[in-house]
């Protein structure tokens, strides 16, 4: 993964993700400038958000926060990849356990 700097309506965004995933979900843009200035998410950009946390198996919260950091090295969001893995690994085993 690289930083990508991808351009859009209003200027340019320098995001660590791989480009083909802003290739096939434009709509990321979007949702990424809203995060990061507070702006209120329209209904569409929470249903978007809905969606990739329900493909992905994480919270809504979660999803957005991943993508709001985007914008940051990943080796300096370890501590908060950390914390997402001991969050679902324990409440895996709380599954497991049912």
């Amino acid at each position: 993964m690289e930083r990508t700097t991808i351009g859009y309506s209003g200027g340019t965004i320098g995001l660590y993700l791989y480009k083909e995933i802003s290739r096939e979900w434009p709509e990321l843009l979007d949702v990424f400038r809203k995060l990061t200035s507070e702006e209120e998410l329209s209904g569409w950009d929470r249903e978007w958000l809905k969606e990739v946390a329900y493909a992905s198996g994480w919270d809504f919260e979660d999803v957005k926060e991943d993508l709001r950091l985007s914008n940051i090295d990943p080796s300096k969001r370890a501590e908060w990849y950390r914390e997402l893995f001991v969050k679902y690994f324990n409440e895996a085993r709380e599954q497991r356990k049912k």
